[in-house]
């Protein structure tokens, strides 16, 4: 109920400063979001076939603001506040953080560059996130468990961040999330460094995170029950270090979009260290010969745990159905996963695993972004 009442008072302050933006032309203040709802089918949840109606699959179900005040002389300040939640079921889509999204505040320099403090994700979703199989596509194309963070599940609280300005097309960042631990700087602290380059044809991104004392559900993942000498009963490994090195990139020839990513998740504690290697490609083609109107993706994705391996084939097509923007979009994919190695569970990201080393995905959805 108190959560409820902090959102309501929220949302009237920022509607109000809306009012307030249309007053002046040194403040703005937007509003936006995304509504994403689709029909599942899964060939094999758990040993059964399911149908279901998920939410936020081909983009995440969010509400956000963003605002920004030209402060004179090429400084602004900006602010930005986003909340997942799932139009499903209605619910948050995490109950326990009011913007688990973003919740950021900082100040821009054309020549200085942009200091961001808050919570928000670490430079593998921003930078590289855009180049991978499930842009444009289905969240179902991520890695097995999105352990390398490009999907925005993970967030980095008490952070700093600093980004250079764009030359020439590149751009380099640096972060750092405090532990706030009083007895040990190290314990839970998080930092992350990336860059990322867009030309005329080309885009390139990569991005280094490492996070202290961090959990992994390898469990619910790979069905595993002991990593390095610790038991999975709980389900969650408990990493000392956990490190992630992404790298991305992309090519436009015409209508036709060739891009890659790789990953690499590194998992430690006083025992040792285990490795999940990611590998995806894909085309995405516009149909619409250059519009962005109409989509069609295709891709395939290999990763490796332990002594398990995953291979993924993934086919998406959209539709943009607004006449002169890109709000409105209706979209249709199909997925198949295959799993092999000693103890390997079929399982797409986001979806309940399968019983077995194989599992199909269908769904079709409706997409509207405001």
């Amino acid at each position: 109920m108190i959560k409820s009442q902090i959102l309501v008072c929220a949302l009237g302050a920022l509607a109000c400063a809306g009012a307030y933006a249309q007053t002046t032309n040194q403040t703005s203040v937007v509003m936006y979001g995304s509504i994403d709802d689709g029909l599942d089918y899964v060939s094999n949840a758990h040993g059964a076939h399911l149908w279901a109606v998920n939410a936020g699959k081909r983009s995440p179900d969010r509400i956000g603001f963003r605002g920004t005040e030209d402060l004179g002389g090429g400084l602004s300040a900006f602010f930005k506040l986003e909340t997942g939640f799932n139009s499903d079921a209605g619910t948050q889509a995490n109950p326990t953080k009011l913007f688990n999204r973003y919740a950021t505040v900082g100040l821009t320099s054309n020549t200085l560059g942009t200091l961001t403090l808050g919570r928000m994700p670490d430079f593998a979703y921003d930078y590289v996130g855009p180049l991978n199989n499930s842009i444009p596509g289905i969240s179902w194309a991520y890695s097995p468990g999105n352990l390398d963070n490009l999907a925005n599940v993970y967030g980095i609280d008490n952070a700093v961040r600093y980004e250079t300005p764009v030359v020439d097309g590149l751009q380099v960042g640096v972060m750092n999330g405090f532990g706030e631990d009083p007895s040990n700087f190290s314990r839970s602290r998080q930092y992350s460094a990336g860059f990322r380059y867009s030309g005329s044809q080309s885009r390139l991104a990569g991005s280094y995170s490492m996070f202290h004392n961090r959990t992994a559900d390898l469990k619910s993942v790979f069905g595993v029950t002991s990593v390095l000498g610790q038991n999975l009963s709980n389900s969650v490994f408990n990493a000392d270090r956990y490190s992630t090195i992404v790298l991305g990139g992309s090519y436009q020839i015409g209508i036709f979009i060739p891009h890659a990513t790789f990953t690499q998740v590194s998992f430690e504690n006083n025992r040792g260290e285990e490795e999940q290697r990611n590998l995806q490609a894909g085309v995405n083609v516009d149909l619409s010969g250059g519009q962005k109107r109409r989509f069609l993706g295709v891709s395939a994705a290999h990763s490796t745990f332990m002594d398990m391996k995953y291979n993924q084939l993934n086919l998406f097509v959209s539709q943009h159905l607004s006449l002169y923007t890109l709000f409105t979009q209706v979209y249709a994919g199909a997925s198949y996963v295959r799993a092999s190695g000693k103890g390997a569970v079929a399982g797409a990201f986001g979806y309940t695993p399968s019983s077995g080393q194989s599992q199909a995905l269908l769904r079709t959805g409706v997409q509207v972004q405001f």
